[in-house]
């Protein structure tokens, strides 16, 4: 029940959030639909933007792929391309709590050699590793000026939240900094889930190949490089004076800003963020409220294929529920 009231309140944030763009820029919107035409647009790089898409896909389910590798578990590139599809419909389309994670996790929990355990770790590292990527980028943008928006209150938050990825990375590299936790198994009602944790722990000692975590990391770093160059050549596509290292800059802090839990998949939170982020760039109005709601349509526009999937594969989701528990 919680769930849903939690889920119904990121849904009602989203929509206002969205509506409140529209509304605020309302007169620019609709003064940039009744004049632009296909001069105004550079479709080549309109096709760039849409392609990262793919290429995103496809950076990460190599991604996924090689540490399912490591444990044991050997699926094709275009079985989790279409995981990562669905997950991604689930995230934007059905909010609820069995979400893309929890749905990727099913898929490859039923693949030969897999398991819940196996699958789920190979989840949490792989978000893991996602995340210290996007902090990387942060960093970047930190050392490019957060004096050019007056953000610079955040550098103190963004160092906490890095210093906490180093130390998940730390325990990541090394399995054996976990045996101190077991005494909190003595504490009676979590004795329970012994077994469990027991499971999780083995399936974490397969991350033992630094190389090819390090390999995982790289390609965290390069899916972070992909979106950077998403959100440049859609700005391309509308022709927007801005220079590339500007957006080096905004997409990372975009991007943290957006993980904040308390809308659908970011929805709303990164539309006017990235907005307020042109305006402060000298980007006239009209055009700093449409490029965030493209960006926002070839995200559905994904999520739509990815419904398409789900509706082919169909998985019960109480079937899911079930098995995650």
């Amino acid at each position: 029940m919680k769930n849903k009231i939690f889920n119904i309140i990121k849904i009602i944030v989203s929509i206002s959030l969205i509506a409140y763009l529209i509304y605020k820029y309302w007169d620019e919107l609709l003064n940039f639909f009744t004049t632009v035409t296909l001069d105004d647009i550079n479709l080549y790089f309109l096709f760039l933007a849409a392609f990262m898409h793919v290429t995103g896909l496809l950076i990460s389910a190599i991604r996924w792929k090689i540490l399912l590798n490591m444990q044991g578990v050997r699926p094709s590139i275009n079985y989790l391309n279409g995981s990562l599809l669905i997950g991604i419909f689930l995230n934007n389309f059905l909010p609820s709590s069995i979400g893309g994670d929890t749905y990727r996790a099913y898929d490859a929990a039923h693949l030969k050699n897999s398991s819940w355990p196996k699958s789920i770790t190979v989840i949490l590292v792989e978000r893991g590793t996602g995340v210290i990527g996007l902090i990387g980028f942060v960093m970047l943008s930190l050392f490019l000026g957060f004096n050019i928006t007056g953000l610079n209150k955040l550098f103190l938050v963004v160092i906490i939240i890095f210093v906490l990825f180093v130390v998940f990375l730390i325990l990541l590299l090394n399995p054996k900094l976990f045996k101190p936790l077991k005494f909190i198994f003595k504490i009676k009602f979590l004795n329970k889930m012994k077994e469990k944790a027991k499971k999780f722990l083995e399936a974490f000692k397969a991350f033992k190949n630094k190389k090819v975590l390090a390999l995982v990391i790289f390609f965290s770093f390069l899916m972070q490089f992909n979106v950077i160059l998403h959100y440049y050549f859609a700005a391309l596509a509308l022709k927007l004076d801005i220079s590339f290292i500007s957006f080096l800059f905004m997409v990372p802090i975009v991007l943290l800003i957006a993980m904040i839990p308390i809308s659908i998949g970011g929805i709303g939170i990164r539309e006017n963020t990235t907005a307020y982020f042109l305006e402060s760039f000298g980007i006239a109005a009209g055009k700093a409220a449409i490029f965030p709601l493209l960006i926002l349509f070839l995200l559905l526009l994904e999520s739509i294929i990815g419904g398409i999937l789900f509706l082919i594969r169909r998985p019960s989701i109480k079937k899911v529920k079930e098995e995650a528990r």
